[in-house]
């Protein structure tokens, strides 16, 4: 800390509390790209790579496999009230972390009009592989014997309409968690 810092030692226990009893949703988007704060999120990997200053729209997503339950939630940072989740799976399919990754991805390509570019944010190396290999080998590629080949359509497919107009994007970025500015 630089030995300048001014520091109101009651404002600092009230952010710390309200910081501690904060009762909002783990997954809530807080993104400020002005003063200190920008700093941090511009420093982060993503920020390094120009993710937000992008012009289009900027989406994050995640899946989860928890409990028997799999599902995705996705976030664009243009328009923070916009969130987007889907369920998806049953524990007798077969239980994947991949499978709510890829549905993310689809739930995202599906929302995003085709006139709009899109920088899309995901954690998941095995989801970024499954998708890259449609992009590099196109028809050669089968879907046979893929358990996800469902949600794997559904993504071929927005992508395939979108080629003409715009460009996907697919970044990998490191997750972020509350607690965290």
């Amino acid at each position: 800390m630089h030995q300048d810092a001014l520091f109101n030692d009651e404002q600092v226990e009230t952010n710390m509390r309200e910081a501690w009893e904060h009762e909002g949703s783990k997954d809530e988007l807080n993104i400020v790209l002005q003063g200190l704060e920008q700093h941090f999120w511009k420093g982060k990997e993503a920020g390094r790579m120009g993710c937000c200053d992008f012009p289009g729209e900027t989406w994050a997503g995640d899946g989860s496999a928890n409990k028997g339950v799999m599902g995705a939630g996705s976030v664009c940072f243009q328009r923070p009230g916009r969130n987007l989740v889907v369920r998806v799976g049953r524990e007798e399919e077969g239980f994947s972390s991949l499978r709510p990754e890829l549905a993310a991805i689809a739930r995202i390509l599906q929302a995003t009009a085709l006139e709009v570019d899109l920088l899309y944010l995901c954690d998941s190396e095995a989801a970024l592989k499954n998708v890259a290999r449609w992009i590099e080998s196109g028809p050669r590629t089968t879907l046979a014997g893929d358990a996800n080949a469902d949600i794997m359509t559904s993504i071929i497919e927005c992508m395939r309409e979108s080629a003409e107009g715009c460009t996907y994007f697919l970044g990998q970025s490191q997750s972020t968690s509350r607690g965290t500015p």
